[in-house]
C-alpha cells in the first residue's frame, strides 16, 4: 500500500544528496534532510543523468550552499563532473595514516 504523503522541505534544510549507482539496478538518488527534530532520507530513482544531473545539483546549491554532495561508487562519471564545477575538495576525505 501506497501512502499519498506531502512533505513540504525548505531548501535550507536539505543536508545531503547522493547519486548512487551500483550494478544491476537503477540509478537513485537519496536525499537527507531535517524534519522537525529528526534526520530523515527518501531514495528515488534519479533526477537525471550525466550534465543534466550537474544541473540539478547546481541549482540545489544555489539555493543552499552547505548542501553536501555525494557519489557511489567513488570512480563514476558523475563524481569527475562534479569535481570539474566544485574542484576536489567538494567533499571531505577522511585520510587515515598506518
Amino acid at each position: 500500500m501506497f501512502l499519498r504523503k506531502t512533505v513540504k522541505v525548505p531548501y535550507k534544510d536539505l543536508l545531503q544528496i547522493e547519486f548512487i549507482s551500483a550494478h544491476r539496478t537503477p540509478t537513485r538518488n537519496r536525499i537527507k534532510f531535517n524534519y522537525g527534530n529528526k534526520i530523515k532520507s527518501l531514495r528515488f530513482l534519479t533526477v537525471a543523468y550525466s550534465d543534466q544531473y550537474i544541473e540539478f545539483v547546481k541549482w540545489l546549491k544555489s539555493k543552499n550552499d552547505k548542501l553536501d554532495l555525494k557519489v557511489f561508487p567513488s570512480n563514476h562519471i558523475i563524481n569527475h563532473k562534479i569535481q570539474e564545477v566544485y574542484g576536489f575538495k567538494y567533499r571531505e576525505i577522511v585520510k587515515k595514516t598506518l
